[in-house]
């Protein structure tokens, strides 16, 4: 108890980068970092991106990533940004319906499933170097899961009821 932290905010979701807690919250999102309890310190970042589905979160090398109204948002050290802003008006990025999206990252890449009345049932690929680049895989995914020890990616296809290997041999799904 001694050792506890708060947000004024409802918080949504967790991520972590080094020794840097990234609180996702229903407004703007926080920081922790410290490298013991009596240390921490707590930061309001200046940008206000909520977290609008807590399965959204994913983590990279570069930090965090999670869906917000406007966009993926990215989280890391000295960032805190939109990183979809090129790619997507906020009307745009809301045709993609973002609170029902499950992330993960894979081969460097957000893997981001969504269901929308729009665009369908389908996995949008963002690549967020220099460049941002975006490409939809036609796959309806109700989740999505980064093996890290095997670096492998597998889905659940919702209409099959089948769990799928991203990228597997395919003559031996999973």
């Amino acid at each position: 108890v001694a050792y506890a932290q708060t947000v004024p905010e409802e918080i949504v979701g967790l991520g972590v980068f080094g020794s840097t807690l990234v609180v996702m919250t229903k407004g703007h999102p926080y920081l922790m970092t410290g490298v013991s309890p009596e240390t921490i310190t707590v930061e309001k970042l200046p940008i206000p991106e909520p977290c609008i589905s807590a399965r959204s979160i994913a983590f990279d090398e570069f930090g965090v990533l999670y869906a917000s109204p406007n966009g993926l948002v990215a989280i890391g050290p000295g960032v805190a940004e939109v990183v979809t802003k090129n790619l997507f008006r906020r009307n745009e990025w809301q045709e993609y319906t973002p609170t029902s999206m499950v992330g993960a990252v894979y081969d460097g890449k957000y893997f981001g499933a969504f269901q929308s009345a729009t665009h369908g049932a389908n996995i949008m690929v963002i690549s967020r170097d220099d460049h941002p680049a975006l490409s939809f895989l036609g796959i309806n995914a109700g989740a999505l899961h980064t093996d890290i020890n095997a670096s492998e990616l597998f889905y659940y296809e919702s209409s099959g009821g089948i769990i799928y290997q991203w990228d597997a041999d395919a003559l031996h799904p999973v």
